[in-house]
């Protein structure tokens, strides 16, 4: 079925913090360029309102 709002964003918390250390050193620059593109993808793409940030 469709999700509830509190599992919509518990996911989209979940995804955003599975994510966001790729952005920050010690990666390289392609791999944080990568991290970068994947937050923005899952920032703009997640079911959640308002958006988790």
């Amino acid at each position: 079925g469709k999700p509830e709002l509190n599992e919509r964003r518990r996911f989209a918390r979940l995804i955003l913090s599975v994510v966001s250390p790729y952005f920050l050193p010690p990666y390289t620059f392609q791999i944080r360029v990568g991290g970068l593109y994947l937050l923005y993808g899952l920032f703009n793409t997640q079911l959640a309102t308002p958006r988790e940030k």
